[in-house]
């Protein structure tokens, strides 16, 4: 179980300053960035928050978000063990870029890595590019003007990333 550090994106938000602002309640954009700790709301309602389950670890680090700490222990994951990743969030699509054996749950259904790339139109290798492309309003991230999801997978089915794209796009 993985929890957003109180920081977690602050690291981002000085690579990108717009970053997630969208989420900011008026806090000064120059200003280091605190979340509150949702540990703190299992806690109040008498949830041990790092014992969640039986045989459950949870990882916390005040400076880095939930999915990079995935990140970090899909690496030390065993590649011939299965990974479940639950969560909402479709960055992490990218975990079937990091190891072989990830199945990934919204928490309603499975979401299958093949019908991701069919619905997107790109193999799941290039889609931080894509999401650099299209955009993701829920971060914040702009993407570039008047290009939208199906003209980044037309741009990323044409050339090998978003580095060999024409200035002009």
């Amino acid at each position: 179980l993985c929890y957003d550090g109180t920081e977690g994106c602050n690291l981002r938000s000085k690579l990108f300053p717009p970053y997630k602002q969208n989420r900011r309640n008026g806090d000064d954009e120059d200003e280091e960035r605190k979340i509150p700790d949702i540990r703190q709301n299992f806690a109040d309602l008498g949830f041990n928050p790092d014992e969640m389950g039986k045989g459950w670890e949870a990882l916390y680090e005040t400076d880095k978000e939930a999915d990079d700490l995935i990140a970090e222990e899909l690496a030390r994951i065993p590649k011939a063990t299965e990974v479940l990743v639950m969560s909402a969030d479709s960055d992490l699509f990218q975990c079937w870029n990091l190891h072989p054996k990830v199945r990934m749950h919204n928490f309603q259904v499975e979401i299958i890595q093949k019908e991701v790339e069919a619905r997107l139109g790109i193999p799941i290798s290039k889609y931080a590019d894509w999401k650099a492309i299209a955009g993701d309003p829920s971060d914040n991230i702009p993407g570039i003007p008047n290009l939208g999801s199906s003209a980044a997978a037309a741009l990323l089915r044409t050339h090998k990333g978003l580095e060999d794209i024409p200035d002009e796009y």
